[in-house]
């Protein structure tokens, strides 16, 4: 049997309400030739029964007993992929009809020395019940249009932001197996941190379109601040090669870091990380009016 060209890997747990729509966006691209693989993560609900309503060959599910994450259920998927080429979506964010299409072009206009391919990814913040009434929905582009270096060697951009989201990604297989795949350990910025480590062993495409959708409510990116915060502060650390030749960005992300830590009531932490972004750009003086700002609040702590 032929393997596919394309593996796409959805990892889910207790998914029932959105993993359909997830799922049909994938089995709906105009390009065709893959195989959809659904790692249930341990789910509690009925996410592998609605998986069962489903009736294409292309579709496997692959359920666990138990609970292990996210990192873990794409590394299951990773280990079970059968096509040079994977793809990661999640079940509960939207492909545009052409995603692939679009991507796999890119990748192949790119030559052998492409590992990787990205698109354009249109955020879109919906109000939470707790909010003010009136509130609208956002949407946001990503990348910025700040980033100049979008494609090709991006090693420079993605030392100051991360750049691309999971379900925006496509990756070599061999590359991702030789990395070891996706950091377990981590509570977020996995993707951040896997892209880091690739980037360095070969150039990526980038389709400037929004053919992602995510979804999700503010209140989402409150229950998930410290989480985000000590992943940032573990993806600078394991990294800090593939950031120091940008010392620049090196500091902005040591400010950001300071500023979530303040923000989470951690002002010792926050002070640490702005001392460190002073010693790479000691001519910014406003960073010394903010380390002396948490330098009091640390002794009043």
């Amino acid at each position: 049997m032929t393997s596919p060209a394309l593996s796409i890997i959805i990892p889910a747990y207790n998914r029932e309400a959105t993993i359909l729509p997830a799922v049909a966006s994938v089995l709906t691209q105009t390009f065709s030739d893959f195989e959809l693989i659904v790692v249930d993560d341990g789910s509690t609900d009925a996410t592998v029964a609605v998986l069962d309503t489903l009736d294409d060959p292309r579709l496997k599910v692959l359920p666990q007993t138990e609970n292990r994450g996210v990192s873990a259920a794409r590394n299951i998927g990773i280990a079970a992929a059968s096509a040079p080429w994977i793809a990661f979506q999640d079940s509960d964010d939207e492909w545009m009809p052409d995603k692939l299409e679009a991507q796999m072009a890119r990748i192949a206009e790119m030559g052998p020395a492409c590992i990787g391919a990205y698109c354009g990814m249109a955020v879109i913040r919906t109000p939470d019940r707790a909010l003010a009434k009136g509130t609208r929905t956002h949407v946001r582009y990503m990348p910025p249009d700040y980033v100049t270096e979008p494609e090709g060697d991006i090693r420079k951009p993605l030392a100051h932001i991360n750049l691309i989201s999971t379900q925006t990604l496509i990756a070599r297989t061999d590359i991702l197996e030789q990395l070891g795949g996706f950091d377990e350990a981590l509570p977020a910025l996995v993707d951040w941190d896997l892209v880091l480590r690739m980037a360095p062993l070969g150039t990526f495409a980038f389709v400037d379109r929004p053919l992602v959708h995510q979804y999700f409510s503010e209140n989402s990116i409150t229950r998930s601040q410290k989480k985000r915060t000590l992943a940032h502060t573990r993806v600078l650390e394991k990294n800090h090669a593939l950031f120091a030749p940008y010392p620049g960005h090196l500091a902005y992300n040591y400010r950001a870091l300071s500023g979530n830590y303040r923000q989470t009531g951690q002002p010792r932490e926050a002070l640490v990380w702005m001392k460190r972004a002073i010693a790479l750009e000691p001519g910014r003086l406003k960073n010394y009016g903010v380390a002396a700002l948490l330098m009091a609040k640390s002794l009043k702590g």
